[in-house]
């Protein structure tokens, strides 16, 4: 049996600090499984024996489709932190770049549709960017109390490369298909999207 070693309050400020983040993506890196086809069918079957009439096959696209949302989003985590940015931090840069000339939105135009946050959230993300530069606040022409969030030219160079740096890696998961195969995987999860947008009540049916 293991025993816990207690230390005194001095013994504990002699341990190096480990910031929280480093200890969270430590933690899931460590514990997170490999991803095989295995481990899906290895899911389908112990859920089989706890609801014996599920439908199966919904299970195993279910499993699937959160595996490789899971790998998409762990690697673009490491892509970004190459850049020195946080999945909001891109998402509001992204938005901007993709919102077109003048690169230019009120923080009510990027939230929520490019940064899934609050107006809190969104202002800390924000402030993050401008110390850096990447961003600045215009006063809003039409509103004298409101501002804009205009991409600067060296924000918009920095996520110009990030993005492609994600689509790269994006591009990997269907490098083994021939075209036809990924057209038809694309129209088979975007008639997926429509029906789950539906059954959890998110958007109507088209």
């Amino acid at each position: 049996m293991a025993r816990h070693l207690k230390l005194d309050s001095r013994e504990r400020r002699k341990l190096p600090r480990v910031p929280l983040v480093a200890k969270l993506t430590q933690d899931a890196s460590t514990r997170f499984e490999p991803f095989g086809e295995a481990v899906i069918d290895r899911i389908v079957a112990e859920w089989n024996a706890v609801v014996p009439g599920q439908d199966a096959v919904a299970r195993e696209i279910a499993a699937t489709n959160a595996r490789i949302a899971t790998l998409i989003q762990k690697d673009a985590q490491r892509v970004l932190a190459k850049f020195a940015l946080r999945d909001t931090e891109f998402r509001l840069l992204g938005g901007l770049r993709r919102a077109g000339p003048p690169f230019c939105r009120s923080p009510s135009e990027l939230s929520p549709r490019y940064v899934p946050v609050t107006s809190g959230g969104l202002t800390g993300v924000i402030n993050r960017l401008v110390r850096r530069k990447l961003v600045r606040r215009l006063g809003h022409p039409r509103d004298g109390r409101g501002v804009l969030v205009e991409l600067t030219a060296p924000g918009r160079g920095l996520i110009e490369a990030a993005m492609a740096a994600v689509a790269a890696r994006e591009a990997c998961i269907v490098v083994g298909l021939t075209a036809a195969q990924r057209r038809h995987a694309a129209r088979l999860l975007r008639r997926l999207l429509r029906a789950a947008n539906v059954a959890f009540g998110v958007s109507p049916a088209d």
